[in-house]
């Protein structure tokens, strides 16, 4: 029995066996480091996203409800929170009191079939309303354009969107034959439209000459 156990274990003390693992843990050290400094490295662009997308959705949200009044005076732009619509506000530049009358959102405002009435042809401002559909690629694409046209005229003019999907009625009023096709209005009345995909040079120029 002795003879047995010292002919498997006598093996694993001989300097070849011992050389031979100190080769493999040495080998096996640097994949061990470098595997757990990429997996820090995932967990920290992961957490990142993360923190970046919570981020953006409380901007998002913030936008979503606050308004932009310009003021009468000098000019500047002044967000108004949800929470204070009711109060008396004044200018952060000049102090002089806004006019809740024709608020400006800073982003595209979503309009349907009810409530077009109030949030376009009641709107004592101009309003670029484009027509979309979710499926749509163009309108995908004009998204971040119409986005960006809702923050540069904030206090100017109002930009909204109404989904021909989930609404028949205006679209069918006002001729819409496909998307996007973008209205100006001012003063509750069509001045002019837009079909199909557009450079922001030209949705810019339109609504230029309605204000």
């Amino acid at each position: 029995m002795s003879f047995i156990l010292d002919s498997v274990f006598r093996p694993l003390n001989s300097p070849r066996f011992v050389s031979f693992s100190r080769k493999i843990r040495e080998n096996l050290r640097p994949k061990k480091i470098f595997l757990l400094t990429s997996a820090i490295r995932d967990i920290y662009f992961f957490m990142s996203s993360v923190w970046r997308t919570a981020a953006e959705n409380k901007e998002k949200k913030m936008n979503r409800e606050s308004l932009i009044i310009l003021c009468p005076q000098c000019g500047a732009k002044n967000r108004i929170p949800q929470d204070r619509w009711g109060d008396q506000a004044v200018c952060g530049k000049c102090r002089a009191p806004l006019p809740f009358s024709s608020p400006f959102p800073d982003h595209p405002v979503e309009v349907s079939d009810r409530t077009f009435q109030n949030e376009v042809l009641n709107f004592s401002g101009p309003v670029l309303l484009e027509f979309f559909a979710p499926w749509c690629g163009h309108c995908q694409r004009l998204s971040p354009v119409l986005d960006q046209l809702a923050s540069e005229f904030a206090g100017r003019a109002k930009v909204a969107k109404l989904n021909i999907d989930e609404n028949s009625l205006i679209p069918s009023q006002y001729a819409v034959r496909g998307v996007p096709t973008m209205l100006f209005f001012k003063g509750g009345r069509p001045m002019n439209r837009l079909v199909g995909e557009q450079p922001k040079g030209e949705i810019e120029r339109q609504l230029n000459s309605i204000l």
